[in-house]
């Protein structure tokens, strides 16, 4: 949604894959733009770190379950972040997996 409905360039999961990339990219694909780094794992956040994501302001959001170790290795005094969480209503959820594990083909 951010991506696509906002126009922002987005790091997350979507760069995973990109791992032998020398130089920050963004990767254009059907359902918006994304950094080729992966910020879904350590990993990746400290491999974004080293190649410099956050000064380079080439992305305008960074989605991550790991929330210290990107303040770690992303931020500093110079470049600060901000941190926002979206939760999903715990019963929707679990109604909506219920129905999911019903479908054919799952288990």
């Amino acid at each position: 949604i951010i991506s696509q409905c906002m126009g922002r360039v987005v790091a997350c999961e979507q760069g995973a894959g990109h791992q032998l990339d020398e130089q920050l990219e963004i990767l254009h694909k059907p359902f918006g733009n994304f950094a080729n780094v992966d910020t879904s794992t350590p990993l990746g956040i400290k491999r974004a770190g080293e190649l410099g994501l956050i000064p380079s302001r080439m992305v305008e959001v960074v989605l991550t379950p790991h929330v210290r170790e990107a303040a770690k290795n992303l931020f500093d005094a110079n470049h600060k972040g901000r941190v926002f969480t979206m939760l999903r209503n715990p019963i929707e959820r679990v109604v909506s997996l219920y129905y999911f594990l019903r479908m054919p083909g799952q288990e």
